[in-house]
């Protein structure tokens, strides 16, 4: 009687890789040492597993837009902006250094948990042929001067006679009371230099001056004045306005005594 002959299965196919075996699911192939039962929790484990880069680079990216959103809407501006008017160029490292001497005598006026004060240039340098930066200057000292953006200007003597036309009747005499229209004593609204304790006091760190003499600089610094805008007009016809005003007011009193908030 012939034996019966053994039955092929796909257990015996001699094409398939060795490293390869099947389960009782003939349609499933895992790689050998992984026989362990397909439970949710595995496949759970391999799908966290096959995505586990993209899923990175999302919380990356949301990292990246919650700071962008802070800084966009969370965050306010600078709690005063502070015009420098001058007849010379100011080094933009000199600049960064009056900031945080003046942000120092600040206070956190819009309350966003930081005290912020930005320096806005405008250079006037007399008898100059470059026609183009100086409209462009007076434009900007215009707009500062209309939007009420600046209450407290530093400025040389030298800058203040360019742009007397500009300033008259804007400024506030050191009294208190505003400059009139038409007014040319504008000696009577400066506050020297000198005269401020917090500016007196100043010393530049020369390590952060760019190869920039640190006497020529502290120079220049000690020909600038304080002036204060004058309280009239739009600025006291608008409550905002007129209280960021009596702020800047307070900020310099603060630089003349050199008291900090």
């Amino acid at each position: 009687m012939k034996k019966k002959q053994k039955e092929e299965s796909y257990y015996d196919d001699p094409s398939l890789p060795e490293e390869l075996l099947y389960l009782d699911d003939p349609e499933r192939l895992i790689r050998e040492g992984d026989d362990t039962p397909d439970t949710p929790k595995k496949r759970r484990q391999n799908w966290m597993n096959r995505n586990m880069s993209f899923m990175m680079g999302a919380l990356a990216l949301m990292l990246v837009l919650g700071v962008l959103l802070y800084t966009l809407f969370l965050q306010s501006g600078p709690d005063y902006i502070v015009g420098l008017v001058t007849s010379y160029t100011m080094p933009e490292p000199g600049r960064k250094q009056l900031e945080e001497l003046l942000a120092s005598y600040a206070d956190d006026r819009n309350g966003d948990g930081r005290v912020m004060v930005k320096l806005q240039t405008y250079t006037f340098v007399p008898g100059t042929t470059d026609q183009a930066q100086r409209e462009e200057s007076l434009l900007d000292l215009q707009v500062s001067l209309i939007s009420d953006e600046c209450m407290i200007f530093l400025q040389d003597k030298g800058a203040l006679h360019e742009v007397a036309g500009e300033m008259d009747g804007k400024l506030q005499y050191t009294d208190g009371t505003a400059m009139p229209q038409g007014a040319k004593d504008f000696e009577k609204a400066l506050i020297p230099w000198g005269d401020c304790k917090a500016l007196s006091a100043f010393q530049p760190d020369e390590s952060r001056l760019n190869l920039w003499d640190p006497q020529i600089y502290l120079e220049l610094c000690q020909s600038l004045n304080v002036t204060l805008r004058g309280a009239a007009g739009t600025i006291l016809a608008d409550p905002d306005v007129s209280a960021y005003h009596a702020a800047s007011a307070a900020f310099v009193e603060r630089l003349k005594s050199g008291e900090k908030p």
